[in-house]
């Protein structure tokens, strides 16, 4: 049976059969000289995943705040017809008193939905908070929604915001 004396001689004897065949101590030696010079280590691995993680964080802010003032393409996603068929379903549903309404997809998994002020008026007060989040469920459940979408709802004469539900947020 081993005790902690042979447990410790052994690890010794280990690390000194890995110091000699690596040259451990003289590698030590050499990053501790660099450490007390330069105060850090320097190694250009770490400076390319430094400036690859800046970048991923720079481009998701950039389409999370932006990403709501540009049109998505609609060839980018083939369910993308079928989602709007079904917002617009929906939509003339909640507000059935609307003449018109347009699906907007935009960036970022956002979408922008413009109908009649009137007809988004007509609709209870009270009641506004649930219609746009059973419009909304719609429009969420289709994305990933790693970009924070906001569904906002917009008069189609003006442009004028009525409502917006975040996804991040929930209202």
């Amino acid at each position: 049976m081993m005790n902690e004396n042979n447990y410790q001689r052994l690890f010794d004897s280990f690390t000194k059969y890995l110091s000699r065949k690596y040259n451990l101590d003289e590698y030590l030696a050499n990053r501790k000289k660099v450490i007390k010079e330069k105060g850090k280590i320097d190694i250009p691995i770490e400076r390319l995943f430094q400036f690859l993680y800046l970048a991923i964080i720079l481009f998701w802010f950039s389409v999370t705040i932006f990403g709501t003032f540009v049109k998505e393409d609609l060839n980018n996603d083939e369910n993308l017809p079928s989602i709007i068929n079904q917002l617009q379903e929906i939509s003339y549903e909640e507000f059935p008193d609307a003449e018109e309404i347009l699906i907007e997809p935009r960036y970022g998994d956002n979408v922008r939905i413009y109908l009649d002020k009137q007809a988004y008026e007509n609709v209870p007060f009270p009641l506004r908070d649930d219609v746009i989040q059973r419009i909304s469920k719609v429009w969420f459940n289709r994305c990933y929604c790693w970009f924070l979408p906001v569904l906002s709802i917009r008069d189609i004469k003006t442009g004028d915001e009525l409502d917006s539900y975040s996804w991040l947020l929930g209202t």
